[in-house]
């Protein structure tokens, strides 16, 4: 079940924090994004997103926070058809900023489109199949993503990489 929500969140100190989150490293992650700038995993939320950490919790009280990370994404930029867990859970994307129009839907296998508007959340079930569509703006879009699930073991299972509970890769 994918579930909308349209919050009304202070903004710009969390455009703020990945904007500096960005600026401390010239790495990115490559996992299904297709140009544009994603962070590494953050085991942990940053206290300017308690907000959005709690909105969340109570919209899921029974799974267990396993993972972030933001997305920086230019024109052209988009994320291919992916999962990110096949055990039961929930995912998600809030949209942080957004200044322009058509920069990239959210869309799910079965042709279900968001559009991003900021302080938009969408959570949806970790093994449902998503992407992002290219960013046809010449301004950046700027999200963030998160995994929570239901009954996290010893191991923690994404789609094509295994981690301990610490985040150990294995």
């Amino acid at each position: 079940m994918i579930r909308d929500y349209t919050l009304e969140l202070d903004l710009q100190p969390i455009k703020e924090y990945v904007i500096s989150e960005k600026k401390s490293t010239d790495l990115t992650a490559r996992k299904s994004n297709v140009g544009g700038w994603q962070s590494f995993l953050c085991r942990e939320w940053p206290k300017v997103l308690f907000g959005l950490k709690n909105f969340i919790q109570k919209q899921i009280p029974d799974q267990t926070f396993i993972s972030l990370w933001y997305n920086v994404n230019g024109h052209g930029c988009y994320n291919k058809l992916h999962l990110h867990n096949v055990e039961e859970g929930y995912s998600g994307v809030f949209y942080i900023d957004v200044p322009d129009k058509d920069m990239g839907n959210l869309y799910f296998e079965d042709g279900t489109e968001y559009e991003p508007i900021p302080n938009r959340l969408i959570l949806f079930p970790t093994d449902l199949k998503h992407g992002v569509k290219p960013n046809q703006s010449n301004q950046k879009r700027i999200s963030m993503s998160f995994n929570y699930l239901k009954n996290p073991d010893r191991e923690i299972k994404f789609q094509g990489h295994e981690f301990l509970k610490s985040g150990i890769k294995i």
